[in-house]
């Protein structure tokens, strides 16, 4: 997000209502004048964990418009204004506007790993206890063991930001990037792709000390999972 400093003293303006678009809002209200969400829903609760519309709610200068969307970006060379529709209303009104930011999604690029790795219907790779179900190990698993937390379908491969997808974790982006931005292990804290490539890299570098993908339980894993130590304050 390295836009925002050169945002400084202006309007933003944020389209989407997940994780990712209320991210943005909060950082780019440290430095813009107002950061504006353009939210198509009603409410946020749908789509955004509940520790950031907390955040949102109490910052004065990020702003929530539901039921509202782009219906067009004027300008030349750059973005000079847009005009918004308004659901309830029916009415689109034209603003001044210089930066705008889109957050409506993402799509997993994993078809290369499709007859190697197990994938949900929408191609986020299952990891840990996704794996795991009715008790039951993934076909075709050769270990005596569940999959660790972050652990692919093929001991020793691990997946890890926005391709994976990880059981542990509720709520966050459940309909843009399932396993990036979720709500806190317990009273942990929330992890973002790199605090999840942290954890991954950790996992694999546990498996290794241990003998290998076939070891036992290796230091800090609990029930397929590590245990994220709370940050200082």
């Amino acid at each position: 997000m390295t836009e925002a400093l050169s945002c400084k003293g202006e309007d933003v303006y944020i389209v989407g209502g997940a994780n990712s678009a209320g991210q943005a809002a909060m950082h780019f209200s440290k430095y813009a004048r107002r950061a504006v969400m353009l939210v198509r829903g009603r409410s946020l609760s749908a789509t955004m964990s509940q520790y950031l519309i907390d955040q949102i709610k109490r910052m004065p200068n990020v702003e929530v418009v539901t039921g509202s969307h782009v219906a067009e970006v004027h300008g030349t060379e750059r973005v000079e204004a847009i005009s918004i529709h308004c659901t309830d209303s029916n009415e689109t009104n034209r603003v001044p506007a210089t930066s705008l930011y889109v957050f409506i999604g993402a799509e997993p690029r994993t078809d290369w790993l499709a007859g190697l790795l197990q994938r949900d219907d929408r191609g986020f790779i299952l990891t840990g206890d996704a794996l795991v179900r009715n008790g039951k190990r993934p076909q075709g698993w050769p270990l005596d063991r569940d999959p660790y937390w972050m652990e692919t379908s093929v001991p020793g491969i691990f997946a890890a930001g926005g391709g994976g997808c990880v059981a542990g974790w509720t709520g966050g982006c459940r309909r843009l990037l399932p396993c990036t931005h979720r709500k806190p292990l317990s009273d942990g804290f929330p992890l973002g792709s790199c605090g999840a490539g942290c954890l991954a890299a950790g996992q694999v570098t546990a498996v290794a000390v241990s003998g290998g993908a076939g070891g036992g339980n290796p230091r800090g894993m609990r029930r397929g999972r590590p245990w994220p130590r709370r940050p200082g304050p």
